[in-house]
C-alpha cells in the first residue's frame, strides 16, 4: 500500500502494487479483515478521513501472502507548521518537520518504519502552529517503547497553549504509570481532554536522557520514539 498526503487538502492517495501481475487485492478501510466479499481494489482513491487501511492479495481464489495495513488520522494539525526547539535526531527523522503532524501512524511492532521520529538523550520539544485561533477539545500521542532496543517512554508530557507563540499557559500533563515490558515492543499512548482554543501548541515529552540501571546497557542514550500528535 502506498499513501501519497496532500496536506494542504487534507486528502491522501492511496495505491496498491501487486507484487506479482496475477494477483488480485481487496480491502477494507474500517481496519476489518479482508475477503472476496470487500472491495476489490482497480485504480488509486482518494480518502479524506481517518481510517484503517487493510489489503489481501488473492491468487486464482485463494489467499495470498499476509495482509499489509496502514492507519491514517486526519486532525486539526495536518500539515501546519512546526517548530523544533529540540531537532530530532538525524538517524530516525521519519518524514522530516512534517512527520508528527502528517497523519501517518507508526507501526507498533516497527520502529524503522519511516513513521517513528525520535530523539537521544534529549526532551522531545516543538511548536505547532496550528495558523489561526483553534479550538481544541483533546490531544494525543503515541510513544513507543522497545527498553532492549534503548527505546524508553518519555517521564512525562506536557502540552501549552498560546495566542502569540511567546507566552504559554500549560493545559496539562501525563506521567507514565506503571511498567513497559522489557524485550518487546510496546505502545503507549499520552492523551489530554481539554477545552480551550489557541494558535501555538507546545508538546513537550521529558526524556530519562540515559538507560536506567539494571539495563544491558546502563549509562547510554536513551530514546523517545513519537509517530503523530492529533489535535481534535
Amino acid at each position: 500500500i502506498e499513501v501519497e498526503s496532500e496536506l494542504e487538502s487534507g486528502k491522501y492517495k492511496v495505491k496498491m502494487k501487486p507484487g506479482e501481475s496475477d494477483l488480485e487485492i481487496y480491502y477494507t478501510l474500517d481496519g476489518s479483515e479482508v475477503s472476496e466479499n470487500s472491495e476489490k481494489y482497480a485504480d488509486p482513491f482518494e480518502i479524506s478521513s481517518s481510517c484503517k487501511i487493510t489489503s489481501q492479495a488473492y491468487k486464482n481464489g485463494e489467499l495470498y501472502g499476509k495482509p499489509e495495513a496502514i492507519e491514517i488520522m486526519t486532525h486539526l494539525a495536518v500539515g501546519k507548521k512546526v517548530d523544533y526547539i529540540n531537532k530530532f535526531n538525524r538517524h530516525y527523522p521519519a518524514g522530516g518537520e512534517t512527520a508528527l503532524v502528517d497523519g501517518f501512524i507508526g507501526n507498533p511492532g516497527n520502529h524503522r518504519d519511516k513513521r517513528w521520529q525520535a530523539w537521544a538523550a534529549e526532551d522531545m520539544d516543538l511548536i505547532i502552529d496550528l495558523g489561526e485561533e483553534t479550538e481544541i477539545s483533546s490531544i494525543s500521542m503515541n510513544f513507543l517503547s522497545r527498553v532492549i532496543s534503548w527505546i524508553h517512554l518519555p517521564k512525562s508530557v506536557s502540552w501549552y497553549i498560546s495566542d502569540d507563540g511567546k507566552k504559554f499557559t500549560k493545559l496539562g500533563e501525563e506521567k507514565f504509570q506503571g511498567n513497559a515490558p522489557e524485550n518487546e515492543s510496546f505502545v503507549h499512548k499520552f492523551s489530554l481532554k481539554t477545552k480551550t482554543k489557541g494558535r501555538y501548541l507546545k508538546v513537550v515529552a521529558e526524556s530519562i536522557k540515559v538507560n536506567p540501571k539494571g539495563h544491558v546497557a546502563p549509562g547510554e542514550d536513551a530514546w523517545i520514539f513519537c509517530d503523530e500528535i492529533v489535535v481534535e
